[in-house]
């Protein structure tokens, strides 16, 4: 059966088709990808914590992050830098979404890396503020905004406390996939390959 024979059919009542998120579809491949951290706390005034993630040989693209706190502090700042270097760092486990998959990618994550050179800032800071001391907040602002590192780079994440009580604890999530997003699967092979 020729595409466009599906396609007649389709039109025509007599088959169906069903679609895919590119996350669902990732996952069904082995590329897809969750790591988290939880910063205990982040000094008042100023303070500073931060992630850093280092390509390997293909793309990295982040599709969604998530970022909460709670503690005294009422703002978070958030921002994300390319381009960036840095040494060491404290190993953040990253995990296969598809457990059958024995793939585990070639990208790393750190958390609290030695910097030596800031790189340049591609995400503007933005703040996460809360309804008041002591309550907690979800970062929903900068969720949904996909953004593809290059290979073979160093990208740093940093959350910046401004407020004048310390912020504890601090949590972050992302999701990820490592890999050519675009898939162009065999319709009539084997529909079940996994990296």
């Amino acid at each position: 059966m020729f595409l466009q024979d599906l396609w007649d059919l389709c039109f025509a009542g007599r088959r169906q088709v069903t679609t895919q998120t590119t996350i669902e579809a990732n996952i069904k491949r082995g590329i897809q990808f969750d790591c988290s951290i939880r910063f205990s706390s982040i000094d008042a005034n100023g303070g500073t914590q931060t992630m850093g993630i280092t390509t390997g040989d293909e793309r990295v693209i982040i599709h969604e992050r998530y970022i909460s706190f709670d503690g005294g502090a009422t703002e978070i700042q958030y921002q994300a830098s390319k381009k960036c270097e840095y040494t060491g760092g404290d190993p953040i486990q990253k995990r296969n979404n598809n457990h059958r998959s024995k793939n585990t990618g070639k990208f790393t994550v750190v958390s609290n890396p030695t910097v030596s050179n800031q790189g340049e800032l591609y995400l503007d800071p933005f703040s996460i503020i809360s309804g008041g001391a002591g309550s907690s907040k979800v970062g929903t602002e900068g969720r949904g905004k996909i953004t593809i590192l290059e290979p073979n780079t160093q990208h740093i994440f940093s959350f910046t406390n401004p407020s004048a009580q310390v912020a504890s604890p601090v949590f972050w999530w992302i999701t990820v996939s490592e890999g050519d997003p675009e898939f162009e699967p065999d319709l009539y092979g084997d529909l079940n390959k996994i990296a």
